[in-house]
């Protein structure tokens, strides 16, 4: 026959203690790392073109393509070119297609720009900032290929050294004379 121990009347509050503490330290554990609920992220441009700073060449329109972390209202959304003053240049017409924003300007001069843009996730967020990038002078052509920037001045220090040795060369004949 075997006996089985009946737990003593002090040991009952002893276990009720252990158990209520081991619940606490588990409740504050939970809550220190992170369960208490979900929060929102603010929504976040991903990637855009032209990237942020970048150069892109002039002549024809520019298209400015923001792609966003979260799907975006076609109503309310906007897209705005400012020069480096800050002065609105021109509002671009907006397409929103899913979580991606963008907008077609007719041609635009060279200089530095910042597209301004602003727009509503379909959970109510509200997505703005700026997008600053600039708009290089047309790139020389030759025959179809392109001509560095510095190749005009290269041309011009050839021709006056070609013109100079030419000259000395005939003063030189002349002289022998």
């Amino acid at each position: 026959m075997s006996a089985v121990a009946s737990p003593r009347r002090g040991d009952r509050g002893r276990t009720g203690r252990l158990v209520a503490v081991i619940a606490v330290w588990l409740l504050s554990g939970l809550l220190v790392t992170g369960w208490h609920g979900t929060a929102q992220a603010a929504p976040r441009l991903e990637s855009s073109t032209p990237e942020r700073d970048e150069s892109i060449p002039a002549g024809g329109p520019v298209e400015v393509v923001l792609r966003f972390d979260e799907t975006l209202r076609t109503e309310g959304a906007s897209l705005v070119l400012l020069d480096e003053d800050g002065h609105r240049r021109m509002t671009a017409t907006v397409h929103v297609d899913g979580a991606t924003l963008d907008g077609l300007m007719p041609e635009v001069p060279p200089g530095d720009y910042r597209a301004s843009y602003r727009a509503t996730t379909t959970s109510g967020d509200e997505v703005s900032g700026t997008l600053p990038f600039s708009i290089s002078a047309p790139a020389l052509s030759l025959l179809g290929m392109e001509v560095p920037r510095w190749a005009p001045t290269a041309l011009i220090v050839l021709f006056v050294g070609l013109a100079g040795v030419t000259v000395i060369a005939i003063m030189a004949t002349a002289s022998r004379r």
